[in-house]
């Protein structure tokens, strides 16, 4: 990604993503109603998938996600961008990466 997708993905999550992890795992995931958008974001990622959860009386929401390190990796790129809030997850989620070995690990730096 170039600096500027970097840039637009960031801002798109700092409204409509999450950081965070499942026992073993951390987790990037990005769910919203704008399906090109979503398949936009995805593409970036190099995500080939993304799955639709189908709401009753609502919009069906569009959902991408990166787990292991894979998320981690997301997280360190788009961290310089994201709010002071986002920042204090990514910092928890690679510190708490960083303490499992084989679970996720990644040396940063």
């Amino acid at each position: 990604m170039n600096e500027i997708e970097v840039a637009w993905l960031a801002g798109l999550i700092e409204g409509e993503g999450c950081f965070t992890r499942t026992r073993s795992s951390p987790v990037f995931a990005l769910d919203m109603t704008d399906e090109d958008i979503v398949k936009k974001a995805a593409k970036l990622l190099g995500i080939s998938k993304i799955s639709i959860s189908r709401r009753d009386g609502c919009k069906d929401a569009y959902i991408c996600k990166v787990y292991g390190n894979r998320a981690l990796e997301v997280m360190r790129l788009l961290f310089p961008f994201m709010g002071n809030r986002r920042q204090i997850k990514i910092t928890e989620l690679l510190e708490w990466a960083d303490a499992r070995p084989g679970i996720g690990h990644y040396k940063r730096g």
